[in-house]
């Protein structure tokens, strides 16, 4: 390990006074570009872009955004997927994951329900697999609510046929 550079330094406490003063210069370290303190990605940190990129992320950096909504009900009948409200909230999971500069790469998840500490709400856990767009080098294979919407329509259709 190489000694810090040291070099004096006139530093002048009033116009009668004057003292020196030893001021070590290391080097200073790497600075980051904004681009790159914005995109962890461009540093091959994905996990870290994702999980900066969600208000609800959990820090897993496990590559998987995250969303909860808070709603007025009963836990027990929002603990059921088939309830409507998880059929739209999964679908706004990938818009808001979109707005957030990510790219879903698989429909939403819905993960559980739980009381809130208020204790009179539930908080609807849900997540998606995503890829910061920044670095995505296929976005057209990019999940959207329009392709989840498309594939509704159709899938009563394809059923009877």
């Amino acid at each position: 390990m190489t000694e810090p550079k040291k070099r004096t330094v006139k530093r002048t406490a009033s116009k009668e006074t004057s003292e020196d003063m030893i001021v070590t210069t290391d080097p200073l370290p790497e600075k980051e570009t904004a681009e790159q303190s914005q995109f962890p990605s461009l540093r091959g940190l994905q996990n870290l872009e994702v999980e900066k990129r969600g208000a609800d992320n959990d820090g897993s950096e496990d590559g998987r955004w995250r969303k909860t909504y808070v709603l007025l009900g009963d836990l027990e009948s929002l603990e059921d997927e088939e309830n409507e409200v998880h059929r739209k909230n999964r679908i706004d999971v990938l818009q808001q994951a979109i707005m957030n500069g990510l790219h879903p790469q698989e429909e939403a998840s819905f993960d559980g329900a739980e009381i809130h500490e208020d204790g009179v709400s539930v908080n609807l856990h849900y997540s998606v697999n995503v890829i910061p767009s920044i670095v995505d080098e296929d976005p057209e294979s990019a999940v959207t609510p329009a392709d989840v919407l498309e594939k509704e329509e159709n899938e009563p259709a394809s059923a009877s046929a």
